[in-house]
């Protein structure tokens, strides 16, 4: 049976558990954003390590991938990179967004916009610590 079996584990989105003076998760600092991700799926490539960017989103289109089924296009989601799944290619950037904001995320740099009108801008850094606007 696990020759024909996904699993994927994750966890909801990280808790600051003091980071920048702060409890919770909403918000756009790395410590919210990054979570754990594994994937074990048949027949696929054995265990590696993707630094790409994805979203949890891309788990339904490697579920539905794995299974056959076509990703509809309407869809902001695409198969997980490096397990051979069609059209898995790494994002270029996350969006994210919440009630008093948004964030542009490629990987490097990250532009946020608050529903205050501040505008920040910073280089990727373990503690979002480079603060270059706004």
């Amino acid at each position: 049976m696990l020759d024909n079996t996904v699993i994927i584990f994750s966890t909801d989105h990280a808790d600051y558990l003091g980071d920048h003076n702060l409890i919770g998760k909403a918000s756009f600092y790395e410590s919210a954003w990054k979570i754990p991700l594994l994937a074990r799926i048949s027949g696929s490539v054995p265990g590696q390590v993707c630094n790409d960017l994805v979203d949890l989103w891309d788990v339904t289109a490697t579920m539905l991938s794995t299974a056959g089924v076509d990703i509809p296009k309407h869809m902001d989601s695409r198969p997980l990179p490096g397990l051979g799944l069609m059209g898995d290619s790494p994002r270029e950037r996350i969006i994210g967004m919440l009630t008093d904001g948004w964030c542009n995320f490629d990987g490097e740099w990250k532009l946020a916009k608050y529903a205050t009108g501040e505008s920040v801008l910073r280089t990727r850094s373990r503690y979002c610590a480079t603060h270059l606007i706004g």
